[in-house]
């Protein structure tokens, strides 16, 4: 199994990647009361975990929560595949430059993922969304950098 995966790794990455957008594309591209509904059903046994019988505005606090938190952990590891895929594609010889087109791509994509809303029935964009995803895609981005030069830094000790 696992010489499967070192012998197509790069078309794994490749579909994770794009399963990750889609994914991403598929949420936001719901529209108002059906994006409500998603989430105000999954909000409702969490709710009652802090709650022990919420209201609708416990649940509502839950689903607000809830939405921000998978926008952050959906943009961070979308970021943490762009610089992923990005680097598979460039490689080591680009070192930080590989930064500068894995963060274009991130605020390219974060920002059509929320002017698309625009065009959908009940649902809104703003600025402060679109910083968010920027902000968590690049955190996600710059993780992945760091951990990638943490351990190639590490490799070239051990061969010293």
């Amino acid at each position: 199994m696992m010489e499967f995966i070192r012998r197509h790794q790069k078309k794994i990455m490749v579909v994770l990647f794009f399963a990750c957008v889609g994914i991403i594309l598929f949420l936001s591209g719901q529209n108002g009361s059906q994006a409500f509904w998603l989430t105000y059903r999954l909000s409702c046994p969490i709710a009652e975990i802090f709650y022990e019988n919420p209201n609708y505005d416990q649940i509502l606090a839950v689903m607000i929560l809830m939405r921000k938190i998978g926008r952050c952990v959906a943009f961070s590891v979308f970021g943490a595949m762009v610089l992923m895929v990005v680097d598979m594609l460039w490689g080591q010889k680009v070192g930080w430059k590989i930064l500068i087109p894995a963060s274009f791509i991130i605020i390219a994509f974060s920002v059509f993922d929320e002017t698309r809303k625009l065009l959908i029935e009940g649902r809104h964009c703003t600025w402060q969304e679109i910083a968010v995803n920027i902000v968590c895609g690049l955190a996600g981005c710059l993780i992945v950098y760091w951990i990638k030069r943490r351990k190639g830094t590490r490799d070239s000790h051990k061969v010293a």
